[in-house]
């Protein structure tokens, strides 16, 4: 048997996530059984499932930065016809206004409407979706993030688009996985999410959030942007059956 397939089967022979009722998530069911009689086509459906809601959650995150968020680290560089103050200027604005969207409840708001379609169960997979992401801006671009610079991004994304009632599990969580990556090990997910879900999600996707607000990770934004559009309609379309 080849080392693709001893892999895949260890996946599939690790406990699953038990069924739990989480306030703001959708209704949690069992996954299902890939090899099981019956199931491979519910699993597939399932896994299609997590890969949307991952990258429709994370989708809130990349545009919240991509408009300016306020507090995360600006990397447009200053016009050429611009002076220095009128280039501070525009930045200020720019916070403004996206502080005042966020106190409308927009990007938040729609990262709060996106978890109602996440069952528990599935919080690990749809972060380690998430973290997917960043992993791979990372080794596309080969950067290398220094802990202490994720730390204070993804803080102050959390911040302004985490519910205050999971930005402490969020900020636990975030920690315990920066942890583990620092020194070398297993990202902790399959643990810490059935404690955690929503913040777990949220950890990932601020992490990632980060990462895309780097110029040196993510060159081109756009282009980023549109490939996680691109995979959400893949996905959707393919659940839909189109």
């Amino acid at each position: 048997m080849g080392k693709g397939n001893r892999n895949r089967r260890d996946r599939d022979d690790r406990p699953k996530p038990q069924p739990q009722q989480v306030a703001g998530m959708a209704a949690d069911e069992p996954m299902p059984k890939r090899d099981a009689p019956g199931e491979q086509g519910r699993w597939a459906q399932r896994v299609l499932d997590q890969t949307l809601h991952a990258t429709l959650f994370l989708l809130n995150y990349v545009a919240f930065v991509d408009q300016g968020g306020f507090d995360v680290p600006v990397t447009e560089a200053r016009r050429e016809d611009e002076t220095q103050q009128d280039y501070e200027k525009r930045r200020d604005v720019t916070r403004m206004l996206k502080e005042t969207e966020a106190a409308a409840g927009s990007w938040a708001e729609l990262c709060v409407d996106e978890l109602r379609n996440i069952k528990p169960s599935d919080a690990g997979e749809v972060a380690k979706i998430i973290l997917g992401e960043g992993i791979e801006w990372c080794r596309q671009s080969s950067f290398d993030p220094r802990p202490s610079d994720m730390v204070a991004g993804a803080r102050s994304l959390l911040q302004h688009l985490c519910p205050a009632e999971h930005k402490l599990d969020a900020v636990a969580s975030m920690m315990t996985i920066l942890d583990a990556v620092t020194k070398g090990r297993r990202l902790p997910i399959d643990e810490i999410a059935p404690l955690n879900p929503i913040g777990t999600i949220h950890a990932a996707a601020a992490l990632t959030g980060h990462l895309f607000a780097q110029a040196e990770c993510v060159p081109d934004r756009a282009a980023t942007q549109r490939e996680l559009i691109d995979k959400g309609k893949q996905c959707a379309d393919s659940l839909s059956g189109h």
